[in-house]
């Protein structure tokens, strides 16, 4: 009788602070920054480019980063319940599938932004939702692996958005010079991840996610270290 009462209060959709809270605009910044790293490191002036700069900006951010977050809150939520119950999948406050339709909307804007942006952004945008999905979507559910998954979200936040603005700015393939210092800007962002996820340890464990089978050895001391 509890639960039929309190599903009753819940809203038949959600707010626009719950879906802003969803999406994570602080989790913007990596690949935000990183664009911008992206930019300087192809060595070509903006100029009459601006607008394909600030549609990469859009991209990177609120699109692509934001859909990562609405997917890992998706596929999270009955961990989240014990981790973090506040969180507005299990608070209720984003009723419904309607973590799921964003997800799903978010993923297909994002495309269309791509593909605007031209062929080796989309390339790169195709690459980087399909790894947003694959890190937290079963069956693939990289996040469950200490390297694969680290690993994944380091090339999302920093080595695509790197890419994706490079080819914006210059409206190609900006060269490999640029691809092999995004890559390693990938690689550096993989030691902070591995740390990252042993905040949510004791959730792990209660819904015997893999994961928590690293939870006994001391392995983000060894592994972060190694970038």
């Amino acid at each position: 009788m509890t639960d039929q009462i309190v599903l009753s209060h819940r809203p038949p959709m959600p707010s626009l602070s719950a879906v802003v809270e969803l999406l994570k605009p602080i989790t913007w910044f990596a690949p935000m920054w990183a664009f911008g790293c992206g930019v300087v490191s192809s060595g070509a002036s903006v100029g009459d480019r601006w607008p394909y700069v600030l549609g990469g900006i859009l991209l990177a951010g609120p699109l692509v980063c934001g859909t990562s977050q609405a997917v890992n809150d998706w596929y999270d939520r009955d961990v989240d319940a014990i981790n973090e119950p506040g969180r507005v999948i299990p608070s209720g406050r984003m009723p419904g599938r309607w973590g799921l339709g964003i997800a799903i909307g978010n993923t297909a804007l994002s495309l269309l932004v791509a593909l605007w942006l031209g062929p080796w952004v989309f390339g790169a945008a195709i690459v980087g939702l399909a790894l947003a999905w694959a890190y937290s979507a079963p069956p693939p559910r990289l996040k469950r692996s200490g390297w694969w998954g680290p690993g994944a979200v380091g090339l999302c936040y920093e080595g695509l958005p790197w890419f994706t603005a490079a080819a914006a700015t210059v409206g190609g393939f900006p060269g490999w010079p640029v691809v092999w210092l995004a890559l390693l800007y990938s690689l550096g962002a993989h030691g902070i991840m591995t740390l990252n996820d042993f905040k949510a340890v004791e959730g792990d464990r209660q819904m015997a996610s893999p994961a928590c089978r690293c939870s006994s050895e001391p392995i983000a001391p060894r592994a972060s270290p190694v970038w």
